[in-house]
């Protein structure tokens, strides 16, 4: 029979999935005109896109840009205009996507890690509700393999600089 977990690390267990957020302001991308945004400041959606379809920055929210048409950009998905605009090479793009992917996977095995942890819980002998969430825990491992694999694949697809090494 295993030991049953106390509320104490139950509760923990909780901080620790309450705890698994995105943070965007962790993910750094070198921005190719400046990396400081104000209100006031000018920009595109897609780094060929020439000065009639600038944008203004209405308000900033953490990494997202309320822009002059009233939609939210993330401020890395964005180019700020300058009159000297340098496209963005595709090395540069496939490289912070690729950064940003292998950022995703250690996020997924935390996820994977505390699934392991519900699933110990709702085994345990004796409890209220023992095997109440088997479908649900299956569902998620499911889900986490595929999110797994995108990913990989994704890599696959958006190589870093000098390619995949096989």
């Amino acid at each position: 029979m295993n030991t049953p977990y106390t509320k104490e690390q139950f509760l923990s267990l909780r901080e620790k999935m309450d705890a698994i957020t995105v943070d965007e302001d962790a993910i750094t991308i070198d921005e190719k005109v400046d990396d400081t945004w104000n209100i006031g400041d000018k920009f595109i959606i897609n780094a060929d896109d020439d000065s009639s379809k600038k944008l203004t920055v209405e308000k900033i929210v953490g990494n997202k840009l309320l822009g002059s048409d009233g939609n939210k950009y993330s401020k890395y998905g964005v180019t700020k205009f300058s009159e000297s605009v340098k496209a963005v090479t595709e090395d540069d793009a496939d490289e912070a996507k690729f950064n940003i992917l292998n950022q995703i996977i250690p996020g997924v095995e935390t996820v994977i890690e505390l699934v392991d942890e519900l699933e110990k819980l709702d085994r345990e002998d004796g409890a209220s509700g023992q095997m109440d969430l088997m479908d649900q825990i299956t569902t998620m491992r499911k889900s986490l393999e595929s999110m797994l694999a995108v990913v990989q694949r994704s890599m696959h697809i958006v190589p870093p600089k000098g390619g995949l090494k096989y």
